[in-house]
């Protein structure tokens, strides 16, 4: 079986990862983790066609799909295809979600699951703006019912990110129609103000991770967000 995990929701289908792990390590299987932005098809084909002798194998591979299009990146996806997904044992995961391109040329008969993120997020992100605190902790509130504080952290970062980017006037890698809507966006604050806003969700993230603070992630961004 191959199974390919993949979309923005990158939390759930972590986890969805490590339970499979698990199982495989429960069930005494063994793993085999490869670097799919660095893969080339020999180290692939050398793994998924060398049997180990005491155990069953289960070859991981993360991001292969990530790969910059190339000769290269063509011949280790049409090899991934051409597998034989009843005596192959693999799963892939990838950081985003794999174009629709890419899965019907290899995945026609793997076990896909695609993790996306709701919409609630994008609407959180969408309002992002001074004196907007209303919208923004109810949205906030609404997320964290199905969504980890890490993830809407993330995400927060992310958009803080990219308006800050194209207020100082620097190229964002987005779709035509999102670098539109993230520049209009931006013109809501002042380039200080996004410099601001940044530096405070990276000192949250340097006290969280560094102990400096008892508090959890998800009162420091309600904090964060009411004084926007």
């Amino acid at each position: 079986m191959i199974i390919l995990l993949h979309g923005d929701n990158t939390i759930s289908s972590r986890t969805e990862l490590t339970n499979l792990l698990k199982q495989y390590h429960d069930q005494g299987k063994d793993i085999e983790k490869l670097n799919g932005d660095q893969l080339d098809l020999i180290v692939l084909q050398h793994s998924v066609e060398t049997a180990n002798l005491f155990s069953p194998k289960v070859t991981v591979i993360e991001n292969i799909f990530s790969q910059r299009v190339s000769k290269e990146k063509n011949s280790l996806i049409t090899y991934l295809g051409s597998l034989d997904v009843n005596q192959t044992e693999m799963v892939i995961w990838e950081k985003k979600e794999v174009s629709k391109t890419w899965l019907k040329k290899a995945a026609a008969n793997w076990v896909v699951k695609k993790y996306p993120l709701p919409s609630l997020i994008f609407n959180l992100t969408d309002s992002l703006a001074p004196n907007n605190q209303p919208r923004l902790l109810q949205l906030y509130h609404q997320c964290r019912a199905s969504l980890a504080d890490e993830l809407v952290f993330f995400m927060l970062c992310r958009r803080l990110r990219e308006m800050l980017l194209v207020s100082l006037g620097e190229k964002i890698i987005n779709a035509p129609w999102e670098v539109a809507k993230i520049t209009r966006q931006a013109k809501n604050f002042t380039t200080n103000q996004l410099l601001n806003s940044y530096q405070q969700l990276l000192k949250i993230d340097y006290s969280i991770k560094t102990g400096q603070t008892d508090l959890s992630l998800g009162w420091h961004l309600d904090l964060w967000l009411a004084r926007l």
